[in-house]
């Protein structure tokens, strides 16, 4: 094993550690049309729970869908057959969005709930076009 000390006067060091969250989706769609959101995680261990959310303009979030081993795939209501899991696992999660409307024009979040350590999360926005 080997061990590096830095040492620097009057600096503050600073080091981050990013677990790797990949986030791919759609980030414009046309009114009435499906948009996709895809997110892995590179490390499942410790992950207990997947979540999306939606973070609207105004700051507000709401829960969509989660998945866990022990309950499953499970969409939030109101959104059961707005919203549809096409793939549902502790390190790869994926959701659709059908037929999209203005009320749909905010960044989708996907979190990773990972024990101990916390949430883990990505986003990707969306802008519903058209007409």
């Amino acid at each position: 094993t080997q061990k590096i000390i830095l040492t620097v006067p009057s600096c503050h060091v600073v080091i981050a550690v990013s677990v790797n969250v990949v986030a791919r989706g759609d980030t414009r769609v046309d009114f009435d049309a499906d948009a996709s959101y895809t997110c892995t995680h590179a490390d499942p261990t410790g992950v207990l729970q997947v979540t999306w959310q939606r973070l609207f303009k105004d700051d507000s979030v709401e829960n969509l869908a989660t998945y866990s081993k022990r309950f499953g795939a499970q969409i939030i209501d109101p959104h059961r057959g707005k919203v549809v899991f096409t793939e549902a696992s502790l390190n790869s999660t994926s959701i659709t969005v059908k037929n999209v409307t203005w009320a749909d024009d905010a960044c989708y979040i996907c979190s990773f709930n990972v024990y101990p350590s916390g949430s883990r999360r990505k986003q990707t926005c969306l802008t519903v076009q058209g007409i």
